[in-house]
Formats: C-alpha cells, structure tokens, sequence
C-alpha cells in the first residue's frame, strides 16, 4: 500500500502461536470462562484468548479482584499486575471500551485485547473503541526487555498531549527496546502526540568590562599635559581624545601680569557609543537526535554580544605660570585636569531558543516487533521556542570633573597671579545592546522512528503528521534574531 508521499510495508507477518502463547488454562475457579470466539461471541476486533483472563473496564475500582466482568478493575496498569500473580499465569486483559489515562509497561507474556463491551458480552474493536493514552510525560505503551511472545491487540494508542507544557519534550505512544520479536501489535492504531513547546532563550546579560576614561593631563613646570584618550574595555577601538593643555608663561625676565599668558587646559573628547550586536541564526537540524533512545532537539543560535562603549577623554592640564625669574615668588602649576568617564559595557546576546518536541507514535530500539494491520498515524511537533531578547547596554559615564582642579593663586609683591585650570574629562560612550536569539525550530512529526537494527515491521501504513511551528527570533535592542524553521514531517526515519 502507498499513502501519499510515504511508502510503507505491506507485507504480511506471520505470528504463529502468538495469541496461545499469551493465554493460559489455570485452574482457579473464580476465573471466569473465556467471552471468546469459542462462547460464540464477535471476533471482528482479532483473537479472543481463552482461558483465565483479567478484565479492566473504566466502569470497574482497582479494589477489585479483576476475574470476571462484574469484578473488573479500572486501570489496565492494574490489570496487567493482577495478570502476572493469577493461576496459570500470565493470563491476558481483556479491556472493555473506554478512555484510559495512564501509561503501561508491558510484562512478559502479558496480552492486551482491547474491543469489549462494557459488559464485556461482545468483542468488536470497530465498534468498542479503546484508546489508551498517557497523561504523563511518560509512553503512552512500553515494551523494554520482553523475551516472551506478547500480543497487543485491538486497541488505539495515543501519544501524550504536551501542547501546555515547556521544556522541548518528545511525546512517544509506542516505545519498543530490547525486545528482540516478543512484541506483536495488531489490529491496532498507534497515534502521535503532540511535542511539547521548545525552551524560551534567556535574555542576555550585561557584560563586564573595562571601559575606562582617560586620566586627566597633569602639569609640570612650565609645561601643560594633554588629557589621556578613553578605553574600550577589550575592544579595539579607541575612546575619546584626550583634551590639550593650556597655554605656559615661562619668560626669562619678569612674567606677565595676573593671569595673562596662561590659558586653561581644554576638555576632553566624548567616547562614542559601542556597536549593536547581531541577531542569532537558527540551526539547521529540522530532525533532532536520539542519544540512548531520548530524542534531543537543536537549539537556535545564540545573538552576538554589543561592543563596548568607549571611555571620554582626560582634560587637559591648565597653563603654568613661573613668576620666580622677577620677584622670586615661586612658580604656579597648572591644575589638573579631570579623568573622562568610563564607557559602558555592552550587553550580551540574547540565547536561541530550543526545538519544539518532537511527536514520536512508535520508537524502536534494537528490536523486532511485527505489526499486523496496524495503522500509524503521525502526531504534531511542539512549537519551537521564543528567542531570548538581547541585553541592553549598559550608558556611559557623565561625571566630567572627577580630579578636576582649578587655577592655582599667589601674589607676589603687590600683583596678584594665577595658572590655568584643569579642563573637565569627556563623557563616556553607551554600551552597545546584544543581538536577539534565533527562535527554536518546530518540532518534528515522526510516525516510525527507529535505532539499531529493526528489520521489516510486517503490515502497517502511515498517515504523516505535521512539523512544529517555528519560534520567533529574540527581539533587540540588538539586531533581532532570525525565527527558526517549521519542523518537518517524516514516515519511516532510521536514526
């Protein structure tokens, strides 16, 4: 059989012995008889074992003892317990119709056959549906280690919904490992869940950085300095410019009068703003991996950080004025002049964010199970996750007279004289703000995914399912991330 755009095994696999290997004649007589074909009764849902069997009905209380139809217990979990410890064991379940939330863990030799009526009086699986479907993280069905034949038979089952839930998940509804070909499935539809939705990328953080202004221009005798130019914390590019120092009056003779001759430094250059980071890529992996069986999803690339910003400039020292060549007073240094104020730090780039969960209706791992008209129905990947925002920059400094000194006075004689003041420092440059994550792309759709050697799984086809939307890229204040692809959809994947 072909469905569109998948091709699927047709082949028929023989099971001899299958449904006898799984039903037992025990003794006890509080087992009921067999409501199978030899009692007459509809058989349209595949083999009706006979001999002692469990009975669980969504109708019945876990209390009970589980032997016949007036004493059925609820869950199938306790059924399949009951079914290990009764005479003759292991008996089979037999399930009536219903809606069954939980998760099985499949026992050796113990079969499930679903299709029963409430009261069990009738088998016919069209007719009396049993969906079984996990309301956990967990499968929905699982079969690791069996050695036996096991037969599963007649029943739906539905890969756990995760649509609410965050942490990039896969939901599994049918999970064979280490099985060899104990299992057998049929008359049976196996259905994807739904992913769960992909982690959120966290916002990027502040960086630490040493963005320093330059350090004030200090005077000497008969000589002003230039400011210090500012620093950029790493980066390779350069603060502000320093500012220049003030004019001298350093004569040979008598120095002119007061304050004439002499200028104040001048002030030091602002830093410039750091550059934006970019917006992170998403990962090219539409598919995600298994490692020892658990899917793992990729993640969107991280947003790249912003540049620093740079420090301002020193100010420049003030003039000197040297009075000691007329009237031996002495000289006057110039004030210092002002360090600039740091720079900012840039700001991180935002994280990708992660794959949706991937929806997974059977995981085969080193086995052989055979289906047997069996139909497969892909399930719906988890949306891809947000990416995380970019981290705002940090401003810069605007302090500008830290260490600032004035004019120095002094009369000498009857004149009063004075050296220049120190100019203030520039102002610091912003941080630049990091770029946003990519978003997280959808989860993938996988109808048979499978690891190791599998071998040809008998008569089955495939309904395909449909990819995970994708996560949005992480906004600013960087350049945005880019949104991550919509997840794809695959039959029979080999991993």
């Amino acid at each position: 059989m072909r469905v569109p755009g998948w091709i699927v095994a047709t082949s028929v696999v023989a099971w001899a012995g299958a449904a006898g290997a799984c039903a037992s004649t025990g003794s006890g007589s509080e087992y009921a008889a067999s409501d199978g074909g030899d009692d007459g009764l509809s058989d349209d849902g595949g083999p009706d074992p006979s001999g002692p069997a469990i009975y669980v009905s969504t109708a019945g209380s876990d209390l009970a003892s589980g032997t016949s139809p007036s004493n059925a217990v609820q869950t199938i979990d306790a059924g399949v317990t009951l079914a290990t410890v009764c005479p003759g064991a292991p008996c089979a379940v037999k399930i009536a119709e219903g809606h069954y939330a939980e998760s099985i863990k499949l026992v050796d030799g113990v079969s499930l056959y679903g299709g029963y009526a409430i009261d069990f009086s009738m088998r016919d699986a069209a007719s009396h549906v049993v969906v079984i479907e996990s309301s956990s993280f967990e499968p929905t069905l699982v079969a690791t280690g069996l050695l036996t034949a096991t037969t599963v038979d007649g029943v739906t089952v539905q890969g756990p919904d995760l649509t609410s839930s965050n942490g990039g998940a896969a939901s599994v509804a049918l999970s064979v490992a280490s099985s060899g070909s104990a299992l057998l499935v049929s008359n049976a539809t196996i259905v994807g869940g739904t992913g769960s939705q992909g982690i959120v990328g966290a916002t990027g953080a502040n960086d630490m950085c040493a963005a320093a202004g330059g350090a004030g221009g200090v005077a000497t005798d008969c000589n002003s300095a230039t400011g210090g130019g500012g620093l950029a914390g790493g980066d390779p590019v350069n603060g502000g410019d320093g500012g220049a120092g003030g004019s001298n009056d350093c004569p040979s003779a008598c120095p002119l009068v007061g304050s004439e001759g002499v200028s104040d430094g001048t002030g030091g250059a602002d830093g410039g703003n750091g550059a934006p980071g970019g917006g992170g890529t998403p990962s090219t992996d539409a598919v995600g991996t298994f490692a020892t069986g658990s899917w793992v999803g990729s993640t969107g690339g991280p947003g790249a950080s912003g540049t620093n910003g740079t420090g301002g400039g020193g100010g420049g020292s003030g003039g000197t004025k040297r009075i000691a060549a007329c009237f031996g007073c002495g000289t006057l240094l110039g004030g210092q002049g002002a360090s600039g104020a740091a720079g900012g730090c840039s700001g991180m780039g935002g994280a990708g964010g992660g794959q949706g969960g991937a929806s997974v209706a059977v995981l085969i791992v080193g086995s052989q199970p055979a289906f047997q008209t069996v139909t497969v129905v892909g399930g719906h990947g988890g949306v891809g996750g947000a990416g995380g925002l970019g981290g705002p920059g940090t401003p810069g400094g605007t302090t500008l007279d830290a260490g600032a000194q004035p004019a120095a006075q002094q009369t000498c004689g009857a004149i009063g004289y004075s050296s220049g003041a120190g100019a203030p420092g520039g102002a610091g440059g912003n941080g630049g703000p990091g770029g946003g994550g990519a978003g997280g792309n959808g989860g993938p759709s996988i109808a048979v995914a499978t690891l190791g050697g599998v071998g040809s799984l008998g008569q089955y086809t495939i309904q395909p399912g449909t990819g995970g939307a994708q996560g949005a890229g992480g906004a600013g204040p960087g350049l945005g991330g880019a949104s991550g692809i919509v997840g794809t959809a695959l039959g029979l994947q080999a991993f």
